[in-house]
């Protein structure tokens, strides 16, 4: 009877696992590119801090006029929707980028 409760403990374990690693939704690729004539900021606050999180490299803080930066967001909360929402400000412009896919 011990063998059997360890084994029912194991495969629960083992489906647990699985179950976390499907949760992981499609990745969204985001490219931006300051056309601009002065750096972009990054900001993260509020609801972007979820997709700054996500994000992988992390969207550079800084971006240079001319240049451009590269990341993948792969939502971790849903296994069909990914949210991706940044937001860069150059002087007393703004520019703001949400989608779900």
């Amino acid at each position: 009877m011990k063998s059997f409760t360890k084994i029912n403990c194991a495969v629960f374990t083992v489906a647990l696992a699985v179950l976390g690693c499907a949760q992981a939704g499609p990745q969204v690729s985001i490219t931006f590119k300051n056309n601009g004539s002065s750096d972009a900021i990054y900001d993260f606050v509020g609801s972007r801090a979820y997709s700054y999180a996500e994000a992988t490299p992390k969207p550079s803080k800084t971006i240079n006029p001319g240049a451009s930066d590269q990341f993948i967001v792969k939502g971790r909360l849903s296994a069909d929707v990914t949210i991706a929402i940044f937001q860069y400000r150059t002087g007393m412009k703004t520019c703001k980028f949400k989608t779900s896919y």
